[in-house]
């Protein structure tokens, strides 16, 4: 598994910690199976305190109130912020108030 990791992304070993943190999180918090974790690299990146965990928070909402499908979580991950606002927040603002 680590060696795919590092094949496609190989910035996620610049910090062991920071790997730990995010395996763990897309694994048992999203429920990501190690090919959806491979598949989705790009996300091993990403600040989990500053732009991960917000957005799975939001994406829960939506996702419990069906208003998204369970397919939208690595593209919105990957989105801009403005976008992700735009798309996922503002259009369902009043569910999320």
């Amino acid at each position: 598994m680590t060696f795919s990791l590092f094949k496609k992304q190989p910035n996620v070993m610049v910090s062991a910690k920071k790997l730990n943190s995010a395996l763990d999180f897309f694994m048992n918090t999203v429920k990501w199976t190690y090919v959806d974790v491979c598949r989705n690299t790009f996300c091993l990146l990403f600040r989990l305190e500053e732009k991960v965990t917000p957005r799975w928070h939001v994406l829960q909402i939506l996702l419990s109130k069906d208003l998204i499908s369970s397919n939208v979580t690595s593209q919105a991950l990957r989105q801009a912020e403005d976008v992700f606002l735009k798309k996922l927040v503002i259009k369902h603002e009043c569910i999320l108030s």
